[in-house]
This record gives structure tokens, C-alpha cells and sequence, in this order.
């Protein structure tokens, strides 16, 4: 979900976007181009989902690194959560590396 100055753009689980206009009804819906898979084929959000825990399972079990790192998703967390923490506090926020906490 995008939050934004002017309405909130989701994308539900049939990988098909809506947008919200703030203050106004959901607009028409919009297919996403599905996420390439390897070998050409497309998928949806819920299968690539499915394809990463798997590898992320198999990992688990062959001690091998994943093909996302726990570093890069703590990465992507924490600035999904300064985007969040921004909007609730109306004010730029910035990363303290010496806390790990958002100021």
C-alpha cells in the first residue's frame, strides 16, 4: 500500500492495483505485470511470495545463503518503517546507526 499526498494505491492478491483518491471512491482496476520468473514464465505476487519463503526454507536446511540476505531485508524494513514513522510524525525523520533507531 502507497500512501500518498493525493489518495492510497493498494495491489490486492490478484496482483491488480486500486487507486483510493483521497476524500473519493476506488477508481478502476488495473492489472500489474506479474513478476518475471526464471525460464521466461510470469507469476503472481502470492506465488513469488511462495518461491521465496521456499527458498528461504531450503536455505534453512542446506545452510546455502538465501537469495535475500537477512541484511537486506532489515534494510528494506527499516526504511519501509521511516516512510511510516515520517507520515505519522509529519516531519522527516532520519536512521541513528549508532541505536539502529529511527530519530
Amino acid at each position: 500500500m502507497l500512501l500518498g499526498t493525493k489518495g492510497v494505491i493498494a495491489r490486492n492478491e490478484g496482483d491488480q492495483v486500486r487507486f483510493l483518491q483521497e476524500g473519493g471512491d476506488a477508481r478502476g482496476v488495473e492489472t500489474l505485470a506479474s513478476v518475471p520468473a526464471q525460464g521466461g514464465q510470469t507469476r503472481g505476487y502470492f506465488e513469488a511470495t511462495d518461491t521465496h519463503m521456499q527458498n528461504f526454507f531450503d536455505c534453512m536446511r542446506s545452510r546455502k545463503r538465501p537469495n535475500c540476505p537477512f541484511e537486506i531485508g532489515y534494510r528494506s524494513a527499516i526504511a519501509c518503517q521511516m516512510s511510516i514513522t515520517s507520515y505519522h510524525r509529519k516531519r522527516a525523520v532520519r536512521w541513528d546507526a549508532n541505536t539502529e533507531d529511527i530519530v
